[in-house]
């Protein structure tokens, strides 16, 4: 039986994909303050949603992200940070019985 060959370039060509692959991950999280993320609070946003919440007699929407961590509301006069990688991000830690937005990080305006 014969075996294939497989040429340099290919070997090459996979090992520096799956490098890239693997740094991806370290490279978006090392950004990230230390006041925001402890090491494991911060993560890209995977949803984004509008809720409404009554205030009084009016309903006003309230904006929900979840990430890999979980969901959490973010209140109207909540501080948003720059992403510096184009992608929004959110710092959420479970206090009591809930889920709690630490940080939030946003695109800058196009």
């Amino acid at each position: 039986m014969r075996r294939k060959r497989v040429s340099w370039r290919a070997l090459v060509g996979s090992a520096s994909v799956l490098t890239a692959m693997a740094a991806v991950p370290s490279a978006s999280h090392e950004w990230y303050p230390m006041e925001c993320c402890s090491g494991t609070d911060c993560a890209v946003v995977e949803q984004v949603r509008y809720a409404s919440a009554k205030n009084g007699e009016t309903e006003l929407p309230v904006l929900i992200v979840t990430t890999k961590h979980g969901t959490a509301s973010v209140p109207p006069d909540f501080p948003r940070r720059a992403s510096k990688d184009g992608a929004m991000h959110a710092c959420i830690r479970p206090v009591r019985d809930a889920m709690k937005l630490i940080c939030l990080f946003v695109p800058p305006p196009s």
